[in-house]
């Protein structure tokens, strides 16, 4: 039986297999001064927050995204995360994010991946990766999160993901 974590990622894998990844393309840092000020106006007025949690044992990732359509696109940043170890769990600081989205069936996907150094205090930290991709009318959108927690021997996976319907 798939768990929920498996699920997840089997999905994503399944919607982004025939799509354009853009994600070396549409980033803020290609972008002219102008440009980037367009857009973080759009985002202080029509982004919505979202936070994707995704567990495994004792472990809990959380992910703090910001959202939001523009005309044929779909914007997406994360903000911070948050790693939280109980019950006395042990481990490192050493663990890994991959942040997605992708736009099904006609769209674009976006795709990040952290480096191996992500702490487990507890604690919000900033995590700042995103861009755009391209998201026709009637397209739906989905966020996709897995983390890779870090701990002695096999490190646990947790994966969850939502999804999002283009306005008309």
């Amino acid at each position: 039986m798939k768990t929920e974590s498996e699920a997840s990622i089997n999905e994503y894998r399944k919607l982004t297999s025939n799509i354009d990844n853009v994600s070396e393309k549409n980033i803020l840092d290609k972008l002219s001064s102008e440009d980037q000020k367009n857009i973080e106006q759009a985002r202080s007025e029509r982004a919505e927050t979202t936070i994707l949690i995704a567990t495994n044992g004792n472990f809990k990732g959380e992910l703090k995204v910001e959202h939001w359509w523009g005309q044929g696109l779909f914007y997406c940043y994360s903000k911070e995360y948050r790693i939280t170890r109980s019950n006395g769990q042990s481990g490192g600081n050493k663990a890994n994010l991959d942040f997605n989205f992708g736009s099904f069936p006609n769209g674009q996907s976006f795709e990040t991946r952290s480096g191996d150094d992500l702490h487990q205090t507890g604690i919000w930290l900033p995590y700042q990766k995103g861009g755009w991709i391209g998201s026709p009318v009637g397209d739906r959108v989905m966020i996709f999160v897995k983390f890779i927690f870090d701990k002695s021997g096999s490190d646990p996976t947790g994966a969850n993901h939502i999804y999002l319907h283009r306005p008309s």
